[in-house]
């Protein structure tokens, strides 16, 4: 919404969802839609919508992806930056791939060495309260059962087991909740949020380990856009 505003003189349409958006487009109400290519991917796949198509990139930008974790915390942030550099990048194109088309697969994992001072804090917080987008596919959701999924969740399953802490995905939030436990401390870690200026005042947060461009979405017969 704020790019169409700064970048363009095209008036904005707002959806509720993205995948109101996309059905707009797909019906022939909307001339395109933007949002993240994983987004766009998955939910042109599972509601198969085969009459669009990624039209174009906005622009250079992409929307990065990092763990963000209570302000008070340095440690955990310091532990998980170093425990995601031991993640080859063919594993962390695995994950992905898993979830969007287009990456390869991976290899092996190094170990994570700890100090003692590390040591201790794990031990002393080795249950980590975890707050999720309960519906940001393919990225996180809940499944019919209440289950964590997505790629997020595979990078908690690798962070769990390099550490040796349980991440306790609290449930019943939705993403103003998860935002606001984050402020409120009753949430330790969001595993999938950009950085923003607001967000840095109450969370600490990790390098990015993922980014993803933003695109364009039209119909399949409309011309191809390089850029608005």
């Amino acid at each position: 919404h704020e790019y169409i505003k700064e970048k363009t003189r095209i008036t904005p349409v707002l959806f509720d969802t993205f995948k109101d958006a996309l059905l707009s487009v797909s019906r022939g109400e909307s001339e395109a839609a933007i949002g993240n290519l994983a987004v766009a991917t998955d939910t042109i796949g599972r509601l198969n919508l085969t009459n669009l198509q990624i039209a174009g990139h906005t622009s250079k930008d992409v929307s990065s992806l990092a763990f963000a974790v209570r302000k008070d915390w340095p440690e955990l942030v310091n532990l998980i930056d170093r425990a995601l550099e031991t993640i080859p990048e063919s594993e962390k194109r695995k994950i992905s791939r898993t979830w969007v088309p287009g990456y390869t697969s991976g290899a092996t994992l190094p170990s994570l060495a700890l100090t003692r001072k590390e040591q201790a804090f794990l031990e002393k917080h080795g249950t980590i309260r975890v707050g999720i987008d309960p519906s940001y596919h393919p990225f996180e959701w809940r499944d019919d059962l209440g289950e964590h999924q997505g790629i997020s969740a595979d990078f908690l399953k690798i962070l769990g087991q390099k550490l040796g802490v349980t991440f306790e995905v609290i449930p019943s939030l939705d993403w103003p909740g998860v935002l606001k436990g984050a402020r409120d401390k009753t949430l330790d870690l969001v595993p999938c949020v950009s950085e923003t200026q607001d967000r840095r005042t109450y969370m600490g947060f990790t390098d990015t380990y993922l980014t993803f461009p933003i695109v364009i979405i039209t119909r399949t017969d409309t011309p191809f856009i390089t850029c608005l």
